[in-house]
């Protein structure tokens, strides 16, 4: 291996950790998958519309599925993601051309779910 390039990996991982919001852990109730809770991390950590390209990478590491970009497939995480939330009251809202985002209900409900029912990641 090349000097630096530990250094660089590691900091290369790090960097995926917070874009990709890799140390969120859900709420147990919610009973989400790896890739949804992936998807459900980046909608919670950026406070803003996230595209489809981004929950895409995201998940990349979650799945076994294509390892192209495909909208229909984010489409149906996303359908699969909001049954999820739905008995809860928590919803995401499509913002279309753009991508997705949490309504502020549902931020201000994840960002104050009780400690003591959320799984360890």
């Amino acid at each position: 291996m090349c000097e630096g390039c530990e250094t660089r990996d590691e900091k290369i991982r790090q960097l995926e950790r917070e874009l990709y919001a890799k140390d969120y852990v859900s709420p147990l109730e919610l009973r989400l998958s790896g890739t949804q809770t992936a998807m459900l991390g980046v909608l919670l950590r950026y406070d803003r519309i996230v595209s489809t390209d981004l929950l895409f990478e995201a998940t990349r590491h979650n799945r076994t599925w294509k390892t192209e970009p495909d909208a229909k497939l984010m489409q149906v995480q996303m359908f699969r993601l909001r049954e999820k939330l739905r008995p809860f009251g928590l919803s995401v809202q499509t913002v279309h051309g753009e991508g997705f985002r949490l309504t502020d209900e549902t931020r201000r409900k994840l960002l104050n779910w009780p400690a003591d029912v959320v799984r360890a990641a």
